[in-house]
């Protein structure tokens, strides 16, 4: 009755597909830098209209002033645009997720920016 039991590891897996990038997540972090330096770019562009001005705020029909404010729309749409890819991104589940939330951090802070841009515009005029 010496029955040797063999003992049998375990069946090895094969190891699982490193998960990709998803497309939608490098396009949103792309996007959220794109936005956080066209901002940068805007604050030096009204600090070099505020100094050629002598100090003064250009009026609200100067084309300067026209050209700041188009500049913000340009930047929150395509924040908003980075938001939505951001979103998609992190709900895919076959993909890794992580350019798809920073994406969605760096849009979400530069709609955040704007928005405060906005209400200090507003409630200085």
């Amino acid at each position: 009755m010496n029955e040797s039991i063999a003992i049998q590891p375990p069946p090895i897996a094969p190891p699982a597909e490193p998960r990709s990038q998803s497309g939608l997540g490098i396009a949103s972090f792309v996007l959220g830098l794109l936005d956080m330096l066209l901002l940068i770019v805007m604050f030096f562009m009204a600090v070099a209209i505020n100094v050629n001005n002598g100090g003064v705020s250009p009026g609200e029909d100067d084309p300067q002033t026209i050209m700041l404010g188009l500049f913000v729309i340009l930047i929150g749409i395509f924040a908003l645009v980075g938001l939505g890819l951001g979103i998609a991104a992190t709900v895919q589940t076959a993909r890794r997720r992580a350019l798809g939330i920073t994406g969605l951090c760096l849009n979400g802070a530069v709609c955040l920016l704007i928005v405060l841009l906005l209400i200090i515009g507003l409630t200085a005029s």
